[in-house]
């Protein structure tokens, strides 16, 4: 397989579980107190809002770009 064609998809299937399981483990290891903890400056405008806050936010552009590089996958496949 070409390189500039990615990963074969087992293996990206692979790596997405891992990363995801990665993901979950750390959301789940900061427990309520660890969600309703504010997120600091590190996080710039979202520096006064609760943890779970910043955890939906990332999910929601998890899924967002997720969505996108699905779309991209079927009209390439069906180009």
């Amino acid at each position: 397989m070409a390189e500039d064609q990615g990963l074969p998809i087992a293996q990206a299937v692979q790596q997405l579980d891992e990363v995801y399981a990665a993901w979950l483990a750390g959301v789940r290891s900061l427990g309520d107190a660890g969600l309703a903890r504010l997120c600091g400056p590190d996080e710039g405008p979202l520096a006064d809002y609760p943890m779970a806050t910043l955890v939906l936010h990332v999910n929601r552009e998890a899924l967002h770009h997720g969505a996108e590089i699905a779309l991209l996958r079927d009209l390439y496949v069906n180009r």
